[in-house]
């Protein structure tokens, strides 16, 4: 079964992003900072995260970096969310890693969805 880390500084959108991934019957791990974030993904048995782009204390792309240096299998298995409107030098960081990126406020559901299509096909 796999283990989706879910790394947003919002309760309410760890807790909505738990119910989508557990109703595939997936395990969730969460954390509420990036630091956290890369703590967990130390230990092992992560198969794809979801993480905001924009948190207090570390950004999502200092993230994603850090993550696929401690496992690298991960890479390809990540969707960013943000809540910002569109912006230009976002997209670009997140193109340049090659992930999705998807609106917090209105495709939760689309995130689930795209990190269960690359864990599921890579």
């Amino acid at each position: 079964m796999p283990n989706i880390l879910v790394v947003d500084d919002e309760p309410g959108i760890r807790r909505a992003l738990r119910r989508l991934i557990e109703k595939r019957g997936w395990q969730v791990t969460e954390a509420g900072t990036a630091d956290e974030g890369l703590e967990i993904a130390g230990k092992g048995g992560i198969d794809g995260a979801i993480c905001d782009f924009r948190m207090p204390g570390g950004s999502g792309i200092t993230f994603y970096d850090r993550v696929i240096q401690v496992l690298p299998e991960i890479k390809g298995k990540v969707v960013f969310l943000t809540a910002a409107a569109q912006d230009a030098d976002v997209e670009r960081q997140v193109e340049e890693r090659g992930a999705p990126l998807l609106s917090k406020l209105y495709e939760l559901d689309l995130a689930v969805d795209a990190v269960a299509v690359a864990v599921l096909t890579q």
